[in-house]
């Protein structure tokens, strides 16, 4: 049977060798390395598309964007406002999330606008995470606060132009959870959409699971250990949870809820082989492996079912970043033009949020990058159709004369149904 590939990237705190490597799952063979921002900040790598790998520099307010494309390795640094503390890419390729102090900048890729900032956070945002259509994203920060943000509100907020002077908007998040005592670690978004869950994890020894629609705590797990990563299978059957004392824990989603919610974990963990805090966690989206990141600076592949360790990869520093994700095309074919991603802007532009229906897009086979106003285009269209005066009169008579054919159609039909009735 074919087995569809995955790459693990992962980055470490150091970055003496690379800034990320990607590993094949299966083999464990290094495809690639992706140098030149030494070390990156914790939570702040995430794939653009299947274009771009995209990471900030710890410490900086640097970004790096490296191309996945092997004949050109285009690297390109963007500046950011202050020092990056989280980021995330929604998988559309479209948007980016970027966390400086307790600030939220979302910036559209393809023009490098910056959409709008939000401010809704009272210590420094620690992780973001957006939902597999790109429809949301939730942020968590050190004071225990998770927020949930609809991507279409924010953008309506802003085409209509309802922002302060300093490009903040107006818009509360939809949801606002703050049952947390202590700062929030790690998000993880199921494959549902909207209709799925959110799980949460803090350094309060608990774990949480949301109904992200309705915003309604579902289940409360506690630990005997502070926890810094949480995953979930796609089907939403397992929860694993990774500890500070190394050990990786599993939860069954499928039991009754009775069974499992405000269970202390006596069960012990499922788990067992690092030696450090179990820093990042993901799952293959075939559900059949967990790729778990440590900061005993070693990256172990598990088989879900048997819960063995089949592969272990030994990095050069403790692991702070981690994506599991099939191989993107990029580092199979080159054979594709790349989309433009330009440099962020600093602050937002009040005159370009007023312009409605102004949008940026790709041309194929260029990376020129071109401005479309609907009303513009529109009007254009409509005066170089109506220049035709006799093309367009030929059109109206011809509208005329199918309509009323319709009509004597309708009329037949009708008469014919009530006589077949009425006999």
């Amino acid at each position: 049977m074919f087995l569809l590939s995955k790459i693990i990237f992962c980055g470490d705190i150091n970055g003496q060798t690379c800034s990320v490597s990607a590993t094949d799952l299966m083999t464990g063979t290094t495809v690639r390395n992706f140098k030149g921002a030494g070390g990156l900040a914790a939570n702040s790598l995430s794939l653009i598309s299947d274009q771009y790998l995209i990471g900030a520099q710890k410490d900086s307010p640097v970004l790096y964007c490296w191309s996945l494309r092997g004949k050109d390795q285009q690297q390109k640094k963007i500046i950011c406002a202050g020092k990056i503390n989280a980021l995330c890419a929604t998988p559309d390729g479209h948007f980016v999330i970027v966390a400086v102090k307790e600030e939220l900048f979302v910036y559209q890729l393809s023009s490098g606008c910056l959409l709008t900032k939000l401010e809704r956070h009272f210590q420094p945002v620690t992780c973001i995470r957006t939902s597999s259509d790109s429809s949301y994203f939730i942020s968590g920060g050190e004071d225990g606060i998770v927020l949930v943000w609809f991507l279409h509100e924010l953008l309506n907020f802003t085409s209509l132009g309802l922002l302060s002077s300093e490009g903040m908007t107006n818009k509360e998040p939809k949801h606002s959870w703050s049952h947390h005592t202590a700062q929030i670690t790690d998000i993880c978004c199921s494959y549902s959409r909207i209709n799925g869950k959110c799980v949460t994890c803090s350094t309060d020894q608990t774990c949480k699971v949301y109904e992200v629609l309705s915003g309604t705590l579902l289940v409360s797990l506690v630990f005997d250990t502070p926890l810094w990563s949480v995953a979930m299978d796609p089907a939403q059957y397992f929860l694993f949870i990774g500890g500070d004392n190394g050990n990786i824990y599993e939860t069954r989603l499928y039991e009754k809820p009775s069974q499992i919610i405000s269970r202390n974990a006596e069960q012990g963990p499922e788990f067992i082989g690092h030696s450090a805090k179990v820093n990042r966690l993901c799952v293959s989206v075939d559900g059949f492996a967990l790729v778990s990141g440590s900061y005993d600076s070693t990256v172990k592949v598990w088989h879900v079912i048997s819960k063995q360790c089949m592969r272990t990869v030994t990095g050069k520093g403790p692991i702070n970043n981690l994506l599991v994700a099939l191989t993107p095309r990029g580092l199979i074919s080159d054979e594709y033009s790349l989309k433009p991603i330009e440099a962020f802007k600093r602050e937002v532009d009040s005159d370009s949020s007023n312009e409605r229906g102004s949008i940026a897009i790709t041309i194929t086979n260029t990376t020129k990058r071109e401005h479309l106003d609907y009303d513009t285009s529109m009007e254009s269209t409509l005066k170089t159709f109506l220049s035709k005066d006799e093309d367009y009169i030929d059109s109206t008579e011809e509208v005329k004369r199918l309509k009323s054919i319709n009509e004597n159609m309708y009329n037949y039909a009708v008469d014919a149904i009530f006589k077949s009735l009425t006999h």
